[in-house]
């Protein structure tokens, strides 16, 4: 997610039910908060009076499928709450409304919608936003930069986040802009400078607790970890991807996400690539390909079905390399994310030529 949940506050003009509604996620009371959201779009839909706070209670629906990674939901929820804030002239009941675009955003890239999320950010990228608005659009951008490996666009707009922190003063801010860092540069192989920025923000997002912000810190910290395992795994630094996975795993079940769990799996597959204990890695990869697949989360199951295909490689199968990683290609192709499938064609490309 681009940025944090913003903290509850009283509006202006609000209807009791959407206040109760409101305060019931601030407080991560879930299953509360889906129940009077149902309820609140029947009784809406049934008074003429309150109709209005049907497409605010469709944004908060729709943010709360995405906080349990029913991402299909949340996308479809999201889109049409937004559409009817501006159909119905109801801007004003939500004050936080970028916010929104973003969580859909979020989704988006999330489902590999890349060319979607794109569309949102210009507006939200105006000199007229708020910084904290700004700053998440710019780490899009870089998002979406590195899908298509342009790694000296990412760097950019990194610098751009990094200055859009500063003027927030809001160092929670920055340690996400030094996530994002430390991730480009890993996928770079640019191994030591990676390690240096993870280690530096990994203690800032990953700790106890259960708020609602905590445990969305958390997942930041799993993203991060994971794929710098991976990474340190794809380079033969065993004593790295072991360090980074164990991380991963330790931070994981604060989650509550099957997203987080399966990114942990992941990781811990790396380090056991790594180190030569290959059925364990496989299991792993298994278990996390079919909870990807669960979730509709086409980037990450693409990235794993790639790491499989890895490890076939390395393992000396090359018959059952070859189908693997043109499936992750191919996954990799139908979203347009051109620096896995670029990473991939460089992978068959040391296969022996398929006589078949």
């Amino acid at each position: 997610m681009p940025l944090p949940r913003p903290r509850f506050r009283d509006r202006v003009e609000t209807d009791p039910g959407y206040h109760r509604l409101l305060e019931a996620i601030a407080h991560g009371e879930q299953d509360r908060a889906l129940h009077l959201a149902d309820a609140l779009l029947a009784e809406a839909a049934a008074d003429a009076d309150r109709r209005r706070w049907i497409p605010a209670t469709q944004l908060a629906l729709g943010s709360l499928h995405a906080d349990a990674e029913r991402f299909e939901l949340a996308a479809v929820m999201l889109h049409e709450g937004l559409g009817a804030l501006a159909d119905t002239g109801t801007a004003h009941l939500v004050p936080d409304a970028d916010w929104y675009v973003l969580r859909l955003v979020d989704v988006e890239l999330q489902l590999g919608r890349y060319a979607a999320a794109a569309t949102r950010l210009p507006p939200l990228l105006e000199p007229t936003r708020a910084v904290e608005t700004r700053l998440g659009a710019t780490r899009v951008e870089v998002q979406l930069a590195i899908t298509l490996g342009d790694f000296e666009r990412a760097h950019h707009h990194l610098n751009t986040a990094a200055g859009l922190a500063e003027r927030a003063r809001n160092r929670f801010l920055g340690a996400l802009v030094d996530a994002d860092r430390a991730m480009l540069l890993a996928v770079q192989d640019r191994g030591h400078e990676a390690m240096a920025n993870a280690d530096r923000v990994l203690p800032s997002l990953a700790g106890p607790g259960s708020s609602p912000f905590t445990v969305w810190a958390n997942r930041q910290a799993v993203a991060c970890a994971s794929l710098l395992a991976r990474r340190a795994s794809f380079a033969g630094n065993a004593s790295h991807a072991n360090r980074y996975a164990a991380v991963a795993a330790e931070v994981a079940p604060r989650t509550r996400s099957m997203l987080s769990r399966a990114l942990a799996n992941q990781a811990l597959a790396a380090a056991a690539m790594v180190d030569g204990r290959r059925e364990e890695a496989d299991a792993l990869l298994l278990d996390a390909i079919a909870g990807l697949q669960r979730l509709g989360t086409v980037p990450a199951t693409a990235d794993a079905v790639a790491d499989r295909g890895r490890l076939a490689l390395a393992t000396g199968l090359t018959s059952t390399a070859r189908p693997v990683l043109e499936h992750a290609l191919s996954l990799y192709a139908g979203i347009g994310q051109r620096s896995g499938a670029a990473e991939v064609r460089r992978l068959l490309e040391r296969l022996p030529a398929d006589r078949s």
